[in-house]
């Protein structure tokens, strides 16, 4: 996917704007398991994309959320 000048300009695709409307999920393991539920409840969505290694994230974060996500997250949503 490549960005176009006006969404590169205005900063659309950054992570804080992906949150803040909705495109993207994450916060703490309550956060993410309201707002995944009440997608799930709402759109009638039964599959989530993970991608937890964010460019420039150091992989020793991106294991630690997998491992959070797998502990905490995944096991409330079924």
């Amino acid at each position: 996917m490549t960005e176009g000048r006006k969404t590169r300009e205005l900063g659309y695709l950054s992570c804080d704007n992906l949150i803040k409307y909705g495109a993207a999920i994450a916060g703490s393991p309550e956060t993410c398991i309201e707002k995944l539920s009440e997608m799930k409840e709402r759109f009638g969505i039964t599959e989530f994309v993970l991608w937890s290694s964010i460019g420039g994230m150091p992989p020793e974060l991106s294991e630690q959320s997998l491992r959070l996500v797998a502990s905490d997250i995944m096991p409330r949503l079924q």
